[in-house]
């Protein structure tokens, strides 16, 4: 130990040379970096302004050049606008006048043409007047021939529609009494429908449940075999790491340099029965009711200070039939935490389990309140803290908190839920 320490302080001096040697190498080649960089500025500077020169001098020689060029476009410009500026104006004069004397000759076209469309207008209009009187006369005697027609129609169909009235009336009360009587049948065979589908119901829930608890079975057998493994895996390790002499306290002592006497020797915390309700299935279907069943946990698995895999290998693997198993349920680090600021009573380690299993209530609305007023009073609490001071089981407080965070009366943060506030 003592020379892999020297070893390690050798090669830290070993570094901070190489790394001081670094510095002043690095420093040297900015300081020559600085100088050259400077020398470079200097000659762009200058070079700069020879450029900046030359370039004025260029741009004032090319601009009194291109200056003296348009003056002269200029002029020779404005003598050509006035020319045509002279040019356009005797052709506009040409054209108004040959525009007016077409004008004047249409004009007069325009008039005798007129005349002649009035006179035959008027002889138009006195032979459409004499036609409209002669179809006016004939169109009033129809309509007093129409109104005759209509008024013997009107009695007849008034006749026709009282004996389909009657006929109508006869047909409509034998239809009610027919679909009474089919209505009757049809809710006669639903019935016995209904009652044949629950029949089928409560069997196929009876075929469920006794293959879920084969299936539970099955599970609890692979559940054994795998805390089997897992023990002699855990074996293998310890004899692998510490070896076969040393026991667990010595070797945590050879690791942190501390004694673990004070665990070990302290007593251990007695456990306490757990009495577990197993639902038993009626077969008329009613709710089951519930039996007390007494199981205890192995002794081992309480005093080993180990670590909690051990607990978990030391429960019994496969639960009696007919008996649900009790599985210690860990706790994690935060729910420690909130348990130490006084509301120890509440917490679930791998060395403790509640002593009464939490009621199943049915109104969920009621639920959802009690949670809502309890995490008003305190301010805020955990799922752990939730359960057991509503005593309310696990699966009822989860599901009303994610019902109240849908609503969005609760919040959650860091594992803690909170009422919203409004």
């Amino acid at each position: 130990m003592v020379s892999l320490k020297n070893l390690w302080q050798q090669q830290r001096e070993q570094r901070q040379q190489e790394m001081i040697q670094r510095h002043v190498d690095v420093r040297e080649q900015l300081s020559q970096l600085y100088q050259q960089r400077s020398a470079n500025a200097h000659e762009m500077q200058r070079s700069l302004a020879d450029f900046q020169r030359n370039l004025q001098h260029q741009t004032q020689t090319y601009l009194h050049t291109l200056s003296s060029q348009r003056y002269q476009h200029a002029q020779a410009l404005v003598t050509s606008l006035q020319a045509f500026s002279q040019q356009l104006h005797e052709q506009t004069q040409q054209f108004l006048d040959d525009i007016s004397t077409d004008r004047y000759l249409r004009a007069e076209a325009l008039f005798r043409d007129l005349e002649q469309f009035h006179s035959s207008l008027s002889q138009s209009v006195a032979e459409l007047r004499s036609n409209l009187h002669a179809e006016i006369q004939q169109l009033k005697e129809d309509v007093q021939t129409g109104r005759a027609e209509t008024q013997l129609y009107l009695s007849s169909v008034q006749q026709k529609r009282l004996q389909e009235q009657v006929e109508l009336a006869n047909a409509l009360s034998a239809y009610v009494q027919e679909m009474q009587a089919n209505v009757g049948l049809y809710l006669d065979q639903l019935n016995q429908m209904d009652q044949a589908r629950a029949e089928a119901l409560v069997k196929e829930f009876q075929a469920h449940r006794q293959h879920r608890a084969e299936s539970m079975q099955a599970l609890f057998q692979e559940l054994s075999v795998f805390r089997g493994d897992l023990r002699d895996y855990c074996r293998d390790l310890h004899s692998f790491v510490w070896g076969d002499g040393l026991t667990t306290a010595e070797a945590t002592e050879a690791t942190t340099g501390h004694s673990v006497a004070s665990k070990s020797d302290a007593s251990p915390t007695p456990f306490q029965p757990v009495i577990v309700q197993a639902p038993q299935a009626s077969p008329s279907g009613a709710k089951p009711t519930p039996a007390p069943v007494s199981v205890s946990a192995a002794p081992s698995a309480i005093q080993s200070p180990v670590s909690p895999v051990a607990a978990v290998v030391s429960a019994p693997s496969v639960a009696p039939e007919g008996k649900p198993e009790v599985v210690l349920e860990p706790v994690d680090s935060d729910d420690r935490s909130a348990n130490g600021n006084g509301n120890q009573s509440a917490a679930r380690t791998w060395n403790e389990v509640p002593s009464t299993v939490p009621s199943v209530r049915e109104n969920v609305s009621d639920i959802e309140g009690e949670i809502v007023e309890y995490l008003q009073a305190v301010d805020g609490a955990r799922l752990i803290e939730i359960e057991h001071a509503l005593d309310i089981n696990r699966f009822q407080t989860v599901d009303a908190l994610r019902s109240l965070i849908k609503q969005g009366r609760v919040i959650q943060r860091d594992r803690v839920y909170l009422v919203q506030s409004k």
